[in-house]
């Protein structure tokens, strides 16, 4: 398959033959005698935060290997946007990042608010440095997540501290464990 066939294909499909050559570190010449380390970030968009969850998901449990959260810069909101795309694409591309969960916009019940419109763009933001950074996009609904992974509610496996503890190697917050399950229940999906 050739590059100009596979931009035709997803965007996902793309990056995982761009970094093709890089695959060969991880095993012989011939092809893959150990499993590739699949790294994903999970991330969720709350008004000026960026709440993130690195997970190494080649082990079974997944191994926590960062999480933390980044504030948008006070003062201009375009320059925060660039700061912040800089700080993500570069993550993503130095940490060997291929999948980014990231949590979809929603719509809620009292409507729409300024806070949610720049929301979503932070959200925009974020998709395409992930992007630039060379990792497959995947927005995800919460909804659809209580819909299609596992028998229960997204909010009752967040709230589940027994189920964090088999789930995942590491601590993951409390704060942190949205964004963690946005990478769970991605990474089976097609």
């Amino acid at each position: 398959m050739t590059l100009e066939a596979t931009r035709v294909d997803t965007m996902c499909r793309w990056s995982t033959v761009r970094m093709g050559p890089r695959l060969l570190r991880y095993g012989d010449r011939k092809g893959a005698s150990r499993r590739v380390p699949e790294q994903w970030l999970g991330i969720v968009v709350s008004g000026t935060s960026v709440a993130c969850v690195h997970l190494d998901c080649g082990h079974d449990p997944a191994k926590l290997i960062n999480q933390f959260t980044w504030q948008l810069q006070d003062g201009d909101r375009v320059d925060s946007y660039h700061n912040i795309c800089e700080r993500l694409s570069n993550y993503v591309r130095n940490n060997d990042i291929s999948n980014v969960a990231i949590k979809a916009s929603a719509a809620g019940q009292a409507g729409t608010s300024l806070a949610h419109l720049h929301s979503a763009e932070l959200r925009g933001v974020i998709c395409v440095s992930a992007r630039m950074g060379g990792a497959c996009v995947r927005p995800v609904q919460k909804a659809l997540i209580s819909r299609t992974f596992g028998s229960r509610k997204a909010d009752e496996y967040i709230a589940d501290d027994i189920y964090w503890d088999g789930v995942i190697t590491g601590d993951v917050a409390k704060t942190r464990r949205e964004a963690a399950l946005l990478v769970l229940s991605q990474r089976e999906a097609p």
